[in-house]
C-alpha cells in the first residue's frame, strides 16, 4: 500500500526524487522539478554560476527558550539568488516562522545563509504578543509585526496573520487592538523578503522592469508559499464604487504580491519583493 502511493506522488522529472508540496515548481510543458534540477537547469539557460549549495537544517531558540527548526531552499530568479527558510511545524501544526534573503545571481550560498540565519535570530529575539488573563496582548512597544497568509476557515476573504510564527485570525488581531480603543493606528505593509544584493540592491531594476524580466522566462509555478489552487481562486481587493461607476478589481501594479506572465502565463511570487509583512 506504501508502495502503491509513492508511486502516486509527484516526481521531480530529472532525478525522479519524490516531491512534497513546499519543494516542488512546476513547469508548463516540461513538468515538475526539485529546487536543485530546476536551479541547475535555469543557470545553464541563463549562463550564470550559481551556488547550489544544499544547507542543512538548524534550528535557533527565541526569546522564551522555545527552539525552532528550519529547513533552507534556494531558488535561482532572474533578480538574484533567493534563499528561504521555512520553519518545520509538527504535524497538523498551523503558523510557523519563514524568512527570505535576496542575493546576487553567483552569490555564495554560506555568506547567504549567515546572513539569514542572523536575520532570523533577530526576529526570534523579540516577542510582539503575549497571551494574559485577558487573551492575547501586544507587548510593549506595543508593535504588531506578522506576515499575511491565506484564511481557509474565510476562503481568503480575510487574512491570516502570522505574529510570533502563531496563526492569529483577523478577529483575534481586532480583540487585541480593541484594548487601544481611541488611540491612533499607524500600519505599513513591506515585503518580507530582505534584498542584500542583486540590480534591486543597487537600484539598477526598477519594479516594472522587473515584471518585464520575468514574462520573458519558461513559464513556473512556485509552490513554495501557497498552493497553486489557493492562488487561483484567490479574489483580489475591491474598493466601493460611486452609483455613477461600476466596481472593478484594482490593479495590483508592482507590489501585487504575484505577477503574470513568468513561464508561459502561470502566477508566480515576485522573488523580488516576497510576501507582505504587516506592521502595526
Amino acid at each position: 500500500m506504501s508502495h502503491d502511493r509513492n508511486q502516486e506522488r509527484p516526481r521531480c522529472g530529472l532525478c525522479r526524487k519524490i516531491l512534497r508540496a513546499h519543494d516542488s515548481i512546476s513547469i508548463a510543458g516540461v513538468g515538475d522539478r526539485c529546487y536543485r534540477c530546476f536551479n541547475d537547469e535555469t543557470a545553464d539557460q541563463l549562463g550564470v554560476d550559481f551556488d547550489n549549495t544544499a544547507m542543512p537544517p538548524f534550528a535557533i531558540t527565541d526569546v522564551d527558550g522555545v527552539r525552532h527548526r528550519f529547513e533552507i531552499r534556494s531558488m535561482l530568479v532572474s533578480t538574484g539568488h533567493a534563499m528561504y527558510a521555512r520553519e518545520i511545524a509538527r504535524p497538523a501544526a498551523k503558523g510557523g516562522y519563514r524568512f527570505e534573503i535576496l542575493g546576487d545571481l553567483e552569490a555564495d550560498a554560506h555568506d547567504l545563509f549567515t546572513r539569514l540565519r542572523e536575520r532570523i535570530r533577530q526576529r526570534l529575539s523579540v516577542r510582539h504578543v503575549e497571551e494574559t488573563e485577558h487573551g492575547w496582548q501586544l507587548t510593549q512597544p506595543h508593535r504588531l509585526r506578522g506576515v499575511i497568509e491565506w484564511d481557509p476557515e474565510t476562503g481568503g476573504e480575510l487574512p491570516l496573520l502570522i505574529v510570533d510564527g502563531r496563526p492569529f485570525t483577523w478577529d483575534q488581531v481586532g480583540r487585541m487592538l480593541m484594548a487601544f480603543e481611541g488611540f491612533t493606528l499607524n500600519a505599513t505593509v513591506q515585503d518580507s523578503i530582505e534584498v542584500i544584493g542583486g540590480p534591486l540592491a543597487a537600484g539598477r531594476l526598477e519594479p516594472q522592469a522587473a515584471e518585464g524580466q520575468l514574462s520573458s522566462e519558461t513559464s513556473a509555478v512556485h509552490r513554495f508559499r501557497t498552493p497553486n489552487r489557493r492562488a487561483a481562486t484567490r479574489k483580489g481587493p475591491t474598493r466601493v464604487a460611486s452609483k455613477s461607476e461600476p466596481a472593478r478589481r484594482p490593479d495590483r501594479g508592482s507590489h501585487g504580491g504575484r505577477i503574470r506572465g513568468r513561464r508561459a502565463g502561470h502566477r508566480v511570487p515576485d522573488h523580488a519583493r516576497g510576501v507582505p509583512d504587516a506592521s502595526v
